[in-house]
């Protein structure tokens, strides 16, 4: 029996496991995808002649680095689309929306794995916070109120018990409602808003931007509105 259960939780960290190096290689896939499509749409646009240019302007991709190409394919598939570099040969336009059309469903396949390595991360640490605080709380009981706190072991459902191993051995069912019990809505904005907060910082002063500008760019940038104005 003993050997049963061990070869079961042995199993259920090999899928854990497994699962984790799928996501290695969607963001590797994903890695490759953007790297070769820029440095397609960089050759294609830096060899462009007269007969294949559709429109000219200060933003046309053949004019820019290799980089402005990698940051425009990161806008395609992120749709997030800022307009500051674009095609300007039909070719270049044409295989834009292709491109468009492959790398949308891989960006959203790599978000959906990382955001539920990220959920776990963070209720772990929010189980490992609320349980510091309860001692904490036990610990000014004990010594500074000079209570007598009695302490009585109440065994957990269940329920409750399993949900705690398929958090430890990375169990993939219904993560979703574990993650909504284990991390309320008020940790989840506020966790978002430092984020952005930091984010702001790093841009404001690798930028020169003032601080709400970069509050601004991010915005637009995380809604995938991209306005174009950066």
């Amino acid at each position: 029996m003993v050997i049963l259960l061990l070869a079961r939780k042995r199993i259920k960290q090999l899928k854990f496991y497994w699962s984790n190096l799928r996501v290695g290689k969607i963001i590797l896939a994903l890695m490759i995808y953007s790297f070769s499509g820029a440095a397609m749409f960089h050759w294609i646009e830096t060899g462009m002649s007269d007969s294949t240019i559709l429109a000219f302007g200060p933003g046309c991709l053949g004019t820019k680095s290799y980089w402005a190409a990698l940051m425009y394919v990161n806008t395609l598939y992120s749709t997030i689309g800022y307009g500051s570099v674009y095609c300007c040969t039909w070719l270049g336009r044409l295989l834009t929306c292709i491109y468009i059309f492959i790398g949308a469903p891989m960006l959203l396949v790599v978000l959906e794995s990382i955001g539920k390595i990220l959920a776990r991360l963070v209720s772990k640490l929010w189980l490992m916070g609320g349980s510091a605080l309860d001692k904490a709380k036990l610990f000014v009981q004990q010594k500074v109120l000079k209570r007598k706190v009695h302490i009585v072991q109440v065994l957990p459902a269940k329920s409750d018990v399993e949900k705690n191993r398929s958090l430890e051995d990375g169990d993939d069912d219904d993560d979703d409602d574990e993650i909504e019990e284990l991390i309320p809505l008020s940790a989840g904005l506020a966790l978002a808003l430092i984020w952005l907060f930091a984010a702001g910082l790093y841009f404001s002063y690798v930028e020169g931007w003032t601080y709400g500008s970069s509050l601004y760019y991010l915005w637009i940038s995380i809604t995938t509105v991209g306005l174009g104005d950066f």
